[in-house]
């Protein structure tokens, strides 16, 4: 509904009467509504396309439905970084988050993505005083290898503890590791 646009009233009875619109203008508004959601879908694909191709080093892969991981495009040697964890900062955990250092939350897109594993190939490093945090192969990593580090090498507490998938462990943070 535009500004300017005059309604014709239906009184019912109430203190605020309702609008009365014609079958024509409701058709407008759910045609611009239908194509304003196409274009939004169209918008969205593309941008997850885009995504999907991280950097020449990495790749967005769903692993089943509703888990998405990050992938190795090429070969990493042991000590080599593969990603640099740039995003904003937060004083308090999301389930995508990375803890960087005491109340500090970095959500970085590709960090995100990273899955936990109890035997991962890669550590997260955390420089004082240096932003950003770095992601580190601690094992060679081969092209299509899965992008994994252990979550409770960071994280004090989870947002949202899970049971991990390599080991059926709890992963619930530091503050809780070895408790079970």
């Amino acid at each position: 509904m535009s500004e300017g646009k005059s309604w014709p009233m239906v009184n019912t009875g109430a203190k605020n009467p309702v609008k009365k619109e014609s079958f024509e203008e409701r058709m407008n508004d759910a045609t611009e509504f239908w194509q304003a959601l196409r274009d939004y879908n169209k918008e969205r694909e593309d941008f997850l396309e885009q995504a999907k191709e991280v950097s020449d080093k990495l790749e967005i892969r769903l692993i089943k439905q509703g888990m998405r991981g990050l992938f190795a495009n090429r070969i990493f040697n042991k000590g080599e970084i593969v990603l640099m964890l740039k995003g904003n900062y937060f004083p308090k955990p999301s389930r995508t988050s990375i803890q960087v250092g005491k109340d500090k939350h970095v959500e970085s897109y590709e960090g995100g993505l990273i899955n936990h594993h109890c035997n991962p190939n890669t550590n997260v490093v955390i420089i004082p005083d240096v932003e950003p945090a770095i992601v580190v192969a601690k094992k060679i990593i081969f092209k299509g290898d899965e992008i994994t580090f252990d979550y409770e090498t960071t994280e004090v507490e989870m947002a949202k503890p899970f049971k991990c998938e390599c080991h059926g462990n709890w992963i619930q943070g530091k503050n809780y590791r070895f408790q079970e």
